[in-house]
């Protein structure tokens, strides 16, 4: 996309970032995202540069807090749950928190098996992430809160190293604990 076409758009993700200034990152014209750019939005979230996912990782969760302006993606977001690689766990655990305010048509419902199943994630560190981003979760569709609590409380956490598991625990507690309040 050429510099003067990205400047005159309305950006859902911003055209640099902090941590990546070398090209812009996709804008997206009033909505009308063609199935060739989300496919190029899943791209740069599972790109090896992590630092450039991140930042754009970052943004959609940012504009996701104010905007249903990625909800749309949910469905494209969710199909990453699964990805082999653990950071992009991590940044679509946070997109999808993110966008259940905006789940009107109970997408959610249709995907919270399987986001429940990082609570036991092979990495611990996306288990940990799962579990904070299930506080989000859990204040936007608080219908989730009896079967999140459940799976918290009920999460075989023997597979975690001793230096982890207690972390996990003490995320376990807290998030738990925001839920109720």
């Amino acid at each position: 996309m050429a510099p003067s076409a990205w400047m005159r758009c309305k950006p859902h993700i911003s055209h640099r970032t902090e941590r990546c200034m070398e090209e812009p990152i996709i804008c997206l014209k009033d909505r009308g995202l063609e199935v060739g750019l989300v496919q190029e939005i899943l791209a740069k979230l599972t790109a090896k540069d992590d630092k450039y996912a991140c930042a754009i990782a970052e943004k959609i969760i940012s504009e996701s807090q104010d905007t249903d302006e990625w909800y749309e993606y949910f469905d494209d977001f969710a199909s990453l749950l699964d990805h082999p690689k653990s950071l992009v766990r991590n940044r679509v655990l946070y997109i999808l928190a993110a966008n259940a305010q905006w789940d009107d048509e109970n997408r959610f419902d249709a995907i919270l098996n399987d986001y429940l199943a990082h609570v036991t994630d092979e990495k611990p560190i996306t288990a940990r992430q799962c579990i904070k981003a299930l506080a989000q979760v859990g204040k936007a569709k608080p219908q989730y809160i009896p079967k999140i609590t459940d799976y918290l409380r009920s999460a075989d956490l023997s597979k975690y190293k001793d230096s982890m598991r207690p972390l996990i625990e003490q995320d376990i507690a807290e998030t738990e604990k925001a839920l109720t309040l």
